[in-house]
Order: C-alpha cells, then sequence, then structure tokens
C-alpha cells in the first residue's frame, strides 16, 4: 500500500490510495462544493483533478521521467529475487538441506514378548521378542512422507545403509497428528482392521511440529507391547557439528560435518573414551595375594587387521574370551568356586506336591509320594516324572464320597529339605542341566563374546572357531538375528550406556525355560528370567580392566579369531566331566606373609570346595617355613569332619 501511494504501480492505484475521507459536521458538508456524484454521509468525493495535484504535490513517481522508471525496475528486481531466493531456499529444505538428516536414537528397554513379525512375501507371521532398545542407533533422513521428513534405520556397525536387512522407520502420520516409529514387516494385528494406523509400534502425542528433534524432547510416547503402554521416552540427538563444542572438546568438527575425534575417543560425538584392551572379573583375584590380577586367559578387546581398527556394534566394544572348557567359572555368580559333582544333590530331597497321589479311597494323612531320581528336576523332559497325578473325570474318581472328603482340610505339610541342599530358587537350570541347552559336547571348548545390544550387554558362549564378520556381518541387527539366545547367552549386564561393560553391574540368568519347569505351575519370569547379580554389591561392576603390563603378560591377541602369541591353551577351570580327574593338582603353599603368628592358638580353616576330598589336607607351618601341623584327610568314606 505504501508502494501504491508513491506510484510505484501506475495513477490508478496512485489516486485510489490517496483519496481521503473525513467525517465533517453539516454546516462544512453545506459548504463543500460537489462537482459530480452522490453525496455520501459523513464524506467528502473530490475531483480526480485535485487529487492528481495533490498526488504530485506530495512528489510521487507515477511519471515516466527516467528516475522512476529506474527506481521502479530496481524494485521488481530486488523483488524478483526475494522470490527466487524463497523458492530455492524451500526446495533446498523439502531435500533436508537445513536441518539434520543424520540422528542417533536412543529407545527404551520397552518389550514386547509376542511381536508379531512377517515372513518371506508377508503372507506368514512368527512370534519373536521384540526389545525396542534392539532398534537404538543410526537414523538417517532418505525421503519425504506427507510433506515431513521421514528416517531410516542404518547398520549397526558403521552407520551405513542395511545390505538386505529391511530397516525401521520414522515418520509422521497425517491420519493420527503424531510421529510414529514402525517397520514394514512388524505388525501389531494379523487381522488388517485392528491394524494401527500407520502400522506404528510407538507414536508421540499429537502435534505438526516438523522438526523430530523437538518432538522427542518435549513429548511422551505410546508403545505398543500387545496393548497400548503410555509414557515411554526416546532420547534423540543429532549427530552433525558445527562446532567443536559439538565433538565434546575431544575432537574437531570436519567440513562434512561429523566428529574427526582425537585418538584416545570414540563416538558420534567422541563422547567416549577408548575401552581398555583387556578385562578380569571379580573372581580373577587370587585371595593369596590380591595384588596379582593376571589370569592365563584374559577377557581380550576385538580389533580389525593390525589391532588398530576398533571393532563395533551398536557404537560400544565387542570383548571375547577364547579357549574355554568346562562351566565359565570365571563369568558365574561370585559365590560359585567349583561344581561339585558328588552329593548333597543340586535337587531337593521332596519336591513341592500340589496333591498328595490320591487312591479311590483317598487317605488324607497320606505323606506326599516323590519318584524323582536323585538330582532331576520334574518336568524337563529328562526321563524325570514329577510326584502328583491330578485325577480326571474321566478316571472315575469323583464320586461323592470323595468330594466329601475334600471338606476336611488337612493340615499342610511343609516342604522340608536335607541339611545343605539348596532350594529351588537357587537351583540352575543352565549349566545344571546342559541336556535341555545342548551344551554337553558344546562346553569342551568354546568361547564367550560380551556384546552391546542397545542397552544392555550380553555375555554367550559361541563356537571357538567363530569370526567377527560371521557373527556380526554389515547386515547384523540384534533383533532379526536373535542375539538373545536361551542356549547360549548366560550373563547379562543391568541396563547401561556406558562406553564398555568395565564397572557396570552384570546379572546371571536362569528361569529362561518358563513352560519346562513344571508342567503344573505357570511361572510369571520375564523374557530375561530370573536375573542374580554376580555380585552382591550394588553398583560394584563385574569387569575391571587389566592394566597392559598386565595385559601383555598374558597370551596376545590382535583380533577375532587370530593370536599373537604361543598357543592358547585351555584355562584351569574344572572339567564338566561327570569323572572328576584322577590326577590331583596340590594347592600352591601360602606364602610366609600368611602364615600364622607365634601367638596363634586357633586357626579356623574351611574347605569351600574340594575336587577329590580323600586327597585333600593342609599343613601349617611358620615364617622360617618349619612345618608345625600336617593334617589327616578331612574327609573319610562318610564325608564327616575330622580333626
Amino acid at each position: 500500500y505504501a508502494l501504491a501511494k508513491k506510484g510505484f504501480f501506475g495513477k490508478s492505484l496512485l489516486i485510489a490510495t490517496n483519496q481521503r475521507y473525513t467525517l465533517e459536521s453539516p454546516e462544512e458538508m453545506s459548504a463543500t462544493v460537489v462537482k459530480s456524484g452522490p453525496r455520501r454521509r459523513g464524506s467528502i468525493l473530490r475531483d480526480p483533478e485535485s487529487l492528481r495535484r495533490n498526488a504530485s504535490f506530495v512528489g510521487l513517481m507515477a511519471s515516466n521521467n527516467r528516475p522512476n522508471r529506474i527506481s521502479r525496475f530496481i524494485y521488481f528486481l530486488n523483488a524478483a529475487i526475494v522470490l527466487c531466493g524463497l523458492a530455492y531456499i524451500t526446495a533446498k529444505q523439502k531435500h533436508g538441506a537445513y536441518r539434520c538428516n543424520t540422528i542417533t536414537v536412543t529407545f527404551n528397554e520397552d518389550i514386547w514378548e509376542h511381536a508379531i513379525t512377517k515372513v518371506g512375501d508377508g503372507k506368514e507371521v512368527s512370534e519373536k521378542l521384540l526389545i525396542y532398545s534392539y532398534f537404538s542407533g543410526i537414523y538417517k533422513e532418505s525421503a519425504s512422507y506427507g510433506g515431513y521428513p521421514m528416517y531410516v534405520e542404518q547398520n549397526k556397525n558403521d552407520g551405513k545403509p542395511f545390505k538386505n536387512t529391511v530397516g525401521a522407520e520414522i515418520k509422521y502420520c497425517h491420519e493420527i497428528s503424531s510421529w510414529v516409529f514402525m517397520h514394514p514387516l512388524i505388525t501389531t494385528s494379523t487381522k488388517g482392521e485392528e491394524e494401527n494406523e500407520c502400522s506404528w509400534l510407538m507414536r508421540s502425542q499429537e502435534t505438526l511440529d516438523y522438526d523430530f528433534i523437538n518432538v522427542a524432547g518435549e513429548s511422551s510416547f505410546d508403545v505398543w507391547t500387545g496393548e497400548i503402554t503410555q509414557g515411554s521416552t526416546l532420547i534423540v540427538t543429532c549427530n552433525e557439528c558445527s562446532e567443536r563444542s559439538d565433538c565434546n572438546y575431544h575432537g574437531t568438527c570436519s567440513t562434512s560435518g561429523f566428529c574427526l575425534c582425537d585418538k584416545n575417543r570414540f563416538g558420534d560425538h567422541c563422547e567416549f573414551e577408548l575401552p581398555c584392551e583387556s578385562l578380569a572379573t571379580e573372581k580373577a583375584g587370587q585371595i593369596n595375594d590380591m595384588t596379582r590380577w593376571n589370569p592365563d586367559n584374559p577377557i581380550r578387546l576385538v580389533t580389525g587387521e593390525g589391532g588398530f581398527k576398533l571393532n563395533r556394534v551398536y557404537n560400544r566394544p565387542v570383548y571375547i574370551q577364547r579357549s574355554l572348557s568346562g562351566e565359565p567359572y570365571d563369568l558365574r555368580k561370585y559365590d560359585i568356586r567349583q561344581k561339585i559333582t558328588a552329593a548333597p544333590s543340586s535337587a531337593p530331597s521332596s519336591w513341592p506336591t500340589l496333591h498328595p497321589t490320591y487312591q479311590p479311597s483317598p487317605n488324607l494323612n497320606t505323606q506326599p509320594v516323590s519318584n524323582n531320581p536323585p538330582g532331576t528336576i520334574p518336568g524337563l523332559a529328562l526321563g524325570a516324572t514329577y510326584p502328583p497325578t491330578f485325577p480326571l473325570e474321566s478316571d472315575g474318581i469323583w464320586d461323592d464320597d470323595y468330594a466329601n472328603t475334600l471338606k476336611e482340610e488337612p493340615v499342610h505339610q511343609q516342604n522340608q529339605y536335607e541339611e545343605n541342599v539348596p532350594d529351588f530358587a537357587d537351583w540352575d537350570d543352565f549349566f545344571e542341566m546342559p541336556e535341555i541347552h545342548d551344551l554337553t559336547d558344546f562346553m569342551e571348548r568354546y568361547a564367550v563374546i560380551i556384546a552391546f545390544t542397545g542397552s544392555r550387554y550380553y555375555g554367550t558362549m559361541i563356537s571357538p572357531d567363530s569370526k567377527f564378520d560371521d557373527l556380526f556381518p554389515e547386515d547384523y541387527h540384534a533383533f532379526w538375528d536373535d542375539s538373545f539366545s536361551l542356549q547360549r547367552t548366560f550373563i547379562i549386564s543391568d541396563t547401561t550406556y556406558a562406553s564398555s561393560p568395565a564397572g557396570v553391574d552384570f546379572f546371571e540368568m536362569r528361569r529362561r525355560i518358563n513352560s519346562e519347569l513344571n508342567p503344573f505351575v505357570e511361572f510369571s519370569y520375564g523374557p530375561y528370567g530370573v536375573l542374580i547379580p554376580l555380585v552382591n554389591y550394588v553398583g560394584a561392576g563385574f569387569f575391571h580392566c587389566l592394566s597392559n603390563d598386565a595385559a601383555a603378560k598374558s597370551i596376545g591377541y590382535d583380533g577375532f579369531g587370530s593370536s599373537t602369541g604361543a598357543s592358547v591353551s585351555p584355562s584351569h577351570h574344572p572339567s564338566i566331566s561327570l569323572s572328576p580327574s584322577m590326577s590331583v593338582q596340590p594347592t600352591p603353599f601360602p606364602s610366609s606373609s600368611m602364615a600364622p603368628s607365634a601367638d596363634c592358638y586357633h586357626v579356623d580353616v574351611q574347605i569351600l570346595y574340594d575336587k577329590s576330598p580323600s586327597d585333600t589336607f593342609w599343613l601349617i607351618f611358620d615364617e622360617m617355613n618349619q612345618t608345625l601341623s600336617v593334617s589327616e584327610n578331612y574327609y573319610d568314606e562318610n564325608r564327616t569332619p575330622v580333626d
């Protein structure tokens, strides 16, 4: 309007924009001469000629003289440049030029135990354990969906696109006005009409926001776990940098917009210190000399060819312990020393019964009968039978007399156990029942891999000849490749986002085979079963870094599958063999610093484990290594302690 009033758009608009209307009293109106046109109440119509003169008087540019033409040309040129620039910026913005198009998404550990996945061409479905944190990682904007950017999941090794694996998607769903997380091969229902809008697995609150990073920071999410679970959150960060602070001052921002980390750092934002080369567990320390944490076979960092490249999965390092045989005692619960191959049995003497074994004429004073062979667990497909047999209608014993006897409630006979026999809660259904998990032959020689899966580290037994590229190929995904194995994963960390397993609490998993524990009890253990702390102190961690000096004393390892020193020999852990070895290695004498003082008058000796009781004895000697006493064999034939 202001430009038109100055004559930039010709005389017609010049005159139209310079007409003035004023309110005047009747006296003033009667004194006004109107040359043409009807009179309007409260206004004066001025003739066009006077308006032109007035417009010329204020110095407008309606004339076609040279200065005015130049001014109008400059104006329209400027308008054209602005419009062209706006069109260019709009086109670039549509292709993600002015927003972050590579992000890292960290999911909560929400779990859908029976996720429905499409198989093959999608006509068949199967159920899998879906842990949403498996989908944590790098997402890259690859297209536009409904005018909003769409992010597609990248591989878990180096953040490049998957070759064969189908990645998850984060996009805007116009049907529900929300950002959603979905996967083309995961459906929420086998019935099409019951499918979630846009097949969402997670959805934000309703929003029109164009920036997903803002939405994730300000909104909670609903997550599908077989039903809608509210209150989940996402952590979304941009992987691109513009200044050194974006690299946590531990690297520089490259011209391509990504951090180049210092040599002792790694991560998308150089947020992690390089992991230590070797780990040891709490059980690696020797009680007679706690200054020595130098295991013969340490847990080594997996590196690439030449030992210079850090092999990562889910942006975390991978560790391996090779040449194991028998139970991995260094990786088990802290108070587990060795397996006792003789009695007492690990099973209770009388398993709890839901009902006695009834006869047609029941005697309610009858004690429960157990037919279990020693050391077996009912219902584990090992030929064992569970004591109670439930009367069925087809048995012909559900008569009135039997019903009447049920009215008399007997005194409950509490389950009692023999001395020193563990309760069912302490029973290990993994290593003590190797047949179920196909471990009998496997444990003769194997390795253990410790790798991150999005929110936890898993400790999994693998073949001793496995290669890194075989276990973690370019298209590796913790969900689609079943990283959590009921038959091989035996330890698991607490939920963590630490850069390595060092200092993180770990648990031993039991009861992960609910359906086979007992045919008469419906156990309610979660997908991880029962998690038993490996160390009974929260925050103490289980793995600790070995110094380079200690690591150097062990056999070198420069990658996944090659060693740089002598051949690795099996560790000194006891064998899983059912018969103990006949060759007994004598226990090293304690150092003189551990010898009792001259004033000592009582020594309390606790034998926590003995592999061959008949050959075990101890000596007591003074600081001069002079023998003061030699014990007898401390177990007789009946396993009764003697002096």
